[in-house]
């Protein structure tokens, strides 16, 4: 299988924010700022700060799969370099996921690694275009923090076979997420 080009501007999050098809990430339960103290690649990468409370998680994605140029039908590989630092209160897990319109949340890849950075992948067939992709904490995680870098999202091509036997199961006809971590 061969890689599309890369779908986010900016993912190293070295000098701007990335987005993909100019959207923008958005921010629940938490604000997002660059950052020089933690970063994967280059200098700097987005350190996201938690405000959530009475049940909800903080979270930051890319929402909205039609405006990030996705094409219903197309298989895409997703990955995203994540950080948590130790000694954090309610922060002890961050999960990659994504919710079809009209489906629901599904799971790709999580960590519970902390103090090094984790690179959370997955893949998934867009059957009706995305209406979010995010990395997500638990609830009640209010002033923690975590770190994300080098996003990337690209169409792939050919037969996926040989990336989706070594994962798990896969289908082509409804949307699936096959993954895996690799420790950095």
């Amino acid at each position: 299988p061969t890689l599309g080009s890369e779908l986010v501007a900016n993912g190293d999050d070295d000098s701007t924010l990335p987005t993909i098809n100019s959207q923008a990430l958005e921010y629940y339960y938490s604000s997002g700022a660059l950052s020089t103290e933690q970063a994967y690649s280059g200098t700097k990468s987005l350190k996201v700060s938690c405000t959530s409370t009475g049940g909800n998680d903080s979270k930051v994605r890319f929402a909205d799969g039609s405006d990030c140029g996705l094409t219903s039908g197309t298989l895409y590989k997703m990955s995203v370099w994540v950080y948590i630092p130790s000694g954090q209160g309610a922060l002890n897990e961050l999960v990659l996921r994504y919710k079809p319109n009209g489906g629901s949340n599904t799971t790709v890849n999580s960590t519970t690694t902390t103090d090094t950075w984790v690179n959370l992948i997955g893949y998934f067939t867009d059957n009706d275009v995305t209406r979010f992709f995010e990395v997500k904490t638990p609830a009640d995680t209010d002033g923690d923090y975590f770190y994300v870098d080098v996003w990337s999202v690209k169409a792939v091509s050919g037969n996926p076979g040989i990336m989706t036997s070594m994962a798990g199961t896969f289908s082509t006809d409804v949307p699936s997420w096959v993954s895996r971590i690799e420790d950095g």
